[in-house]
């Protein structure tokens, strides 16, 4: 399928290298991960990433971008509470028409948990630097290249798919300020807890769990940028 796109806007940027597209389809598709009821997204993700609409609330499916936020020592992790839902879900939303997921993400976050003092925990293989000239419009908040999501995973909603981006966030602040209409509640959750599903809470879904796991077992050797 790609050949067919030899000048497409690819992520919102000009990539004209089928090579580097390939490249970077390849590294999204091993982050995703598969989740009982829905699948993975990688089946998706090739087509969703060369439609320049895909980032907006009217494309099936649709890029989101979410985050999982961890205390500094990696012990907690902080979530929501859904007022409609009645469940505890991670921060995140539609990118609204943006292609830096990363900096959807990061605007998501500080928007629904009032955290301030945030910083991106990333590892080796999180930023993808294009390789072509032209590009420099597009590379993200001063990284100098596009910030990957940990993992990707598919939702479904009522009449539609997410793509969700999930990164990962560490914050210095110990409380947060719900500023969210759909939330009710914001609160820190031990994450061997979560993991375990020993938190005594029934209103956190394991679909939730099991993303929040995938994401924290990438943790060992990152390091912590702040932004």
């Amino acid at each position: 399928m790609l050949e067919n796109f030899p000048e497409t806007r690819f992520l919102g940027f000009s990539v004209s290298a089928l090579g580097q597209r390939r490249e970077l389809v390849s590294i999204l598709q091993e982050r995703c991960l598969e989740l009982p009821g829905t699948g993975s997204p990688a089946g998706q993700l090739e087509s969703a990433l060369q439609d320049p609409c895909a980032v907006g609330r009217d494309r099936n499916p649709h890029f989101t971008a979410s985050c999982i936020l961890f205390d500094e020592e990696f012990c907690r992790v902080g979530l929501l509470l859904h007022r409609k839902r009645g469940e505890w879900f991670y921060p995140g939303g539609h990118c609204d028409g943006d292609w830096n997921w990363f900096g959807a993400a990061l605007r998501e976050c500080r928007e629904e948990m009032g955290s301030t003092q945030l910083s991106v925990a990333m590892v080796e293989g999180d930023l993808w630097l294009p390789r072509l000239p032209g590009t420099a419009a597009a590379l993200e908040d001063g990284f100098g290249g596009f910030v990957l999501p940990r993992v990707l995973v598919l939702h479904n909603a009522v009449d539609h798919q997410h793509i969700d981006c999930v990164y990962a966030f560490v914050t210095r602040d110990d409380g947060f300020h719900v500023a969210l209409d759909e939330a009710t509640e914001a609160r820190w959750f031990g994450l061997s807890k979560v993991l375990d599903g020993s938190h005594g809470e029934g209103r956190l879904s394991g679909v939730t769990a099991r993303v929040i796991g995938a994401v924290a077992a990438t943790m060992g050797s990152s390091s912590s940028v702040e932004v």
